[in-house]
């Protein structure tokens, strides 16, 4: 189901239709490894109790500028090149918690879409980079992901909804945020950190 490139990005029309048709992709190593410890230094020297960072303050500290890399900017303009941002910040998510950080409590518990108007499966409306600043693990809050087509939702009261995205530091999440997708407890003991950008179609 998803789509993992260590080294070089090849076949952008393989990529793209992954992409398209499962509402996921991930990416391994999307920022490189020298890069994460000077955006986690620079976090902890700069913003020591802040869990959660907007894109101004990040970019006053030079952080933006260490995650637009050449990966990330090409997949984006692979993806939806006439995209807007819309989200940009850097979220920790505190440990030994019951609870997912994030419960909009619809129909399907804590499963969501972020927008949902006007979906058309060809058509790229909107594309969420989620990129892991430590290792991921089962139970440390990791994103889970549905990939179930907005216009086939029968199949959501089928499904197991468990598809939780482990992996490690540096491994970016492309998604489909106009699919059912949701944030886990972080029950472990330690803290979860990662950046997120979101654009929309312009």
């Amino acid at each position: 189901m998803f789509f993992s490139q260590n080294k070089k990005i090849s076949n952008s029309e393989k990529i793209f239709d992954i992409f398209k048709e499962n509402g996921i992709i991930t990416v391994e190593n999307i920022i490189d490894s020298s890069s994460i410890a000077k955006i986690k230094k620079t976090i902890t020297t700069e913003f020591p109790k802040i869990n959660k960072i907007e894109a101004l303050k990040l970019h006053e500290v030079g952080i933006l500028e260490l995650i637009f890399n050449e990966k990330v900017k090409y997949l984006i303009n692979l993806i939806i090149p006439d995209g807007i941002l819309w989200h940009c910040h850097y979220i920790k998510t505190p440990s030994n918690q019951n609870k997912p950080w994030f419960n909009p409590e619809t129909q399907y518990g804590s499963w969501h879409k972020d927008r949902a108007i006007d979906y058309k499966h060809e058509r790229i409306d909107f594309l969420d980079v989620m990129i892991y600043l430590n290792d991921v693990g089962e139970n440390d809050g990791a994103f889970a992901f549905l990939p179930i087509r907005p216009d086939n939702e029968s199949d959501i009261d089928k499904s197991k909804k468990s598809s939780k995205i482990t992996g490690p530091t540096g491994l970016g999440i492309l998604s489909r945020v106009d699919w059912w997708h949701t944030a886990t407890p972080n029950i472990e003991s330690k803290d979860r950190e990662m950046i997120r950008l979101s654009f929309a179609k312009n």
